[in-house]
């Protein structure tokens, strides 16, 4: 996870939000899939997930991906075709669930791998916080020697932020695959 900068809030969305948030509340159709929205944020996240950093992929006007469920009724990335597990995806830092008036709200939106996505879900940030890599500097909560480790001087409540971060991503198993959590 590295410390994001958002890009301005494209125009596009400033001028259409009401419309799509109330196409969003009548249909529950994924709004935020627009090239407008989704550029600036792969941009601004170098290519990579918010929050574990793996690369993702984009083709500007592809949104077409699904993910097949498991036995257990979870995701299961294996069954994609190589290459496909890493499109994409538009995280809301609070979930739909909890805010749908937030479904295009600019400083809702994260650019996220799909593992990452269906990781957090409906995950309540606001009763149980997380990083926000716009928002916080990862930097601040953990470092990466040979593993992922919180930074023993903060204090307990970014302590619990960032055990829950970890914890939430499942962070140490797939950053350490990578060896950086600033690259």
């Amino acid at each position: 996870m590295m410390k994001l900068t958002r890009p301005p809030e494209p125009l596009e969305l400033i001028q259409n939000r009401k419309a799509l948030t109330d196409e969003y509340l009548n249909s529950k159709k994924p709004v935020w899939r627009k090239d407008y929205i989704i550029s600036p944020l792969f941009s601004s996240s170098y290519g990579k997930c918010a929050y574990c950093n793996c690369k993702i992929e984009w083709s500007n006007g592809r949104h077409d991906y699904y993910i097949e469920l498991d036995e257990a009724n979870q995701p299961n990335f294996d069954s994609l075709p190589q290459g496909e597990n890493n499109l994409l995806h538009i995280d809301h830092f609070i979930a739909r669930k909890f805010d749908e008036n937030k479904v295009v709200e600019w400083n809702n939106l994260i650019p996220s791998c799909p593992k990452c996505n269906y990781k957090k879900s409906v995950f309540d940030v606001s009763q149980n916080p997380i990083i926000n890599p716009y928002d916080d500097d990862p930097r601040n909560f953990f470092r990466y020697t040979s593993t992922l480790t919180v930074i023993p001087s903060i204090d307990n409540p970014c302590k619990k932020k960032a055990c829950r971060t970890i914890a939430v991503f499942g962070l140490v198993d797939r950053l350490v695959v990578r060896n950086s959590i600033d690259a």
